[in-house]
C-alpha cells in the first residue's frame, strides 16, 4: 500500500509553463499534479535507483521574465 498524500503544494507558473507541463501530462495520461510528482521523483540527483526508464524528455520554457 502507498503512501497516504497528505501534504499541498501551491506554485505560480507562467502560461507557457503550465501549457508544457499539461502537455506532457495529457500525453502520458496523466493529472498536473501527478505529472510533477513523476517529474520530481525522476529529477536527476533524487535517486537514480527509482528512476523510470524510457521516460519522454519535456522542454519547459523559461518565462518571459524569468532571467537566464
Amino acid at each position: 500500500m502507498s503512501a497516504r498524500k497528505t501534504e499541498t503544494l501551491t506554485i505560480r507558473l507562467c502560461p507557457e509553463t503550465k501549457a508544457a507541463l499539461r502537455q506532457a501530462a495529457e500525453r502520458e495520461h496523466r493529472s498536473l499534479s501527478n505529472m510533477l510528482e513523476i517529474m520530481i521523483r525522476d529529477y536527476p540527483g533524487l535517486d537514480p535507483l527509482q528512476r523510470a526508464p524510457n521516460r519522454v524528455e519535456v522542454q519547459i520554457p523559461l518565462c518571459r521574465d524569468q532571467p537566464l
